[in-house]
């Protein structure tokens, strides 16, 4: 997970699949080049501190998260934020991704 700031963007990225993490990188890349400040985070339970404390305007999640499985770290956030949340993973199947979408994703 990343934060940035002054407009805050949170990055939740442990490792995960490679395209995941690619997707993380290039976005914490994107967002290091227009001035931002990146906070890597890699728990669900820092991302959690991070929302409630710094209100971010994004965040990018991996679903490979060590302590909390990613789907239910993204219901979590939903309880405490209503920050858009871009969800980077390998699953492929319909099924997965509306599950997804259904516990909060945007996209």
């Amino acid at each position: 997970m990343v934060t940035v700031q002054p407009s805050t963007t949170v990055v939740s990225g442990a490792g995960g699949s490679v395209p995941a993490g690619a997707v993380v990188a290039g976005a914490a890349e994107r967002v290091r080049d227009g001035a931002g400040v990146v906070h890597p985070v890699g728990q669900a339970t820092e991302a959690l501190k991070i929302l409630t404390d710094e209100q971010p305007d994004l965040v990018i999640l991996d679903l490979g998260l060590p302590d909390i499985d990613g789907t239910d770290a993204l219901r979590m956030m939903r309880t405490v934020a209503a920050v858009p949340v871009i969800v980077a993973t390998a699953r492929r199947s319909e099924a997965d991704i509306i599950s997804l979408l259904d516990a909060g994703a945007d996209d």
